[in-house]
């Protein structure tokens, strides 16, 4: 038998909804990141890169504010997590 074009056969499917819930995965490493959004016409840009922990990037942003007078920011924060499936 023939196909057309763009023919696509009929399936059947079951779905159904799964419940799962976020869980914080211990073993895996928190980041943080700042970029600096200070600046008058443009945004300066500068950016933190990934960074450990909100201590270095709050040192970051500091040392940046002080040789630059630049104060105003947009903070990313990323962990890892697991998924549990109820």
């Amino acid at each position: 038998m023939r196909q057309r074009q763009g023919y696509v056969p009929q399936t059947r499917r079951v779905l159904r909804f799964v419940e799962g819930k976020a869980v914080k995965d211990a073993a895996g490493e928190d980041t943080w990141r700042a970029v600096c959004v200070s600046g008058d016409d443009n945004e300066c840009g500068v950016d933190s890169g990934e960074m450990g922990g909100e201590g270095a990037v709050v040192k970051w942003m500091t040392v940046h504010a002080a040789t630059t007078s630049h104060t105003r920011f947009k903070r990313s924060f990323s962990d890892y997590a697991i998924l549990e499936l109820k």
